[in-house]
């Protein structure tokens, strides 16, 4: 134990004090749908693997509008961010929502076995947040929302395995922040087929908080109304 802590300590203290940056392309953008009672936030990454390094850490801060959402429950991916290896895995910091109004999460993925593994490729998953609407308000809109650095200098967000540091390479994206009725509903019938039919996915196979009646049970008929749905409208 005493030599994970040191290797962790070594390898963070080394993301933080690097300096060095190559071009890069890495895009943080959400998506997100709703119900009557419910929104439901998912972070994602796209992250363009070059000669400086997978991602090894990722820091995201996310507001939204406090007067219209409210009780955030907020889940970084643990599957693909983790500090130890696949199979026993340390903890480290959750997200904070103490702040009304903003939400901030630090990931890490450092595998002891295969330090240099990191984080690649295309709509990675960060994190997922559920809140509560508060009734009476309106729907919040995409300019509601906002995604930046978790942190400020000298604290590194966005750090690669061989010590580079890419928080002023970073693209925010918020276009798609909020979807349409008929992407939702389409989006949650792949879904329910997905549960169903025991793909991989990165959704939690779990009833639907978006189901159409709010019974949260996830059945073939429900999912095929809502897929005939989405693609006629």
């Amino acid at each position: 134990m005493k030599y994970i802590k040191f290797f962790l300590y070594t390898v963070w203290l080394v993301l933080i004090t690097s300096s060095v940056s190559f071009a890069t392309d890495i895009t943080v953008y959400s998506e997100s749908g709703y119900s009557d009672n419910i929104f439901m936030m998912r972070i994602f990454a796209d992250i363009d693997d070059d000669i400086q390094g997978p991602l090894v850490s990722a820091g995201v801060k996310l507001t939204y509008p406090k007067d219209k959402l409210t009780n955030p429950v907020a889940e970084k991916n643990k599957t693909t961010w983790y500090l130890g290896t696949s199979e026993k895995t340390y903890n480290y910091v959750e997200p904070d929502t103490d702040k009304q109004g903003e939400i901030v999460f630090l990931l890490g993925k450092l595998d002891i076995v295969t330090p240099d593994e990191g984080v690649s490729e295309n709509r990675i998953l960060l994190a997922i947040v559920t809140f509560d609407r508060i009734q009476g308000s309106s729907l919040p809109a995409q300019e509601d929302f906002k995604l930046m650095l978790a942190k400020s200098p000298p604290y590194t967000n966005f750090a690669t395995s061989k010590g580079v540091d890419l928080d002023n390479k970073i693209t925010f994206n918020s276009l798609n922040s909020v979807n349409t009725s008929a992407v939702i509903f389409l989006r949650d019938s792949v879904r329910a087929l997905k549960v169903m039919s025991c793909l991989d996915q990165d959704i939690p196979a779990r009833a639907s908080e978006l189901d159409i009646d709010n019974n949260k049970k996830i059945e073939m008929t429900e999912a095929l109304f809502n897929l005939k749905k989405g693609m006629i409208k």
